[in-house]
């Protein structure tokens, strides 16, 4: 059986009021041409509710919410860290 695809970890790890609309709608066009990408985000000030309501839109969109991460605050240093888990950071 051939190897299924592999995945491909973005993610855009600003403080959510940086995501403008159209920076989402290019992330989110982004994940309709490469199908087997996973993008994270920063939890939002909020939490979960502002994490629901991005995924939500990226529905809306026509991409499965379920590719959309939650990334939890760290410190700095774990925050670097994390950056090896990601394709593009």
């Amino acid at each position: 059986a051939p190897e299924p695809p592999a995945r491909v970890a973005l993610a855009s790890l600003n403080n959510l009021y940086k995501l403008t609309p159209e920076l989402f709608a290019t992330w989110m066009e982004i994940l309709r041409r490469v199908p087997h990408a996973t993008l994270a985000l920063l939890e939002g000030r909020q939490g979960a509710r502002t994490n629901a309501r991005l995924r939500a839109e990226a529905r809306l969109l026509g991409v499965d919410p379920h590719r959309l991460l939650t990334a939890r605050p760290q410190s700095k240093d774990l925050h670097l860290l994390r950056s090896r888990d990601f394709h593009l950071f």
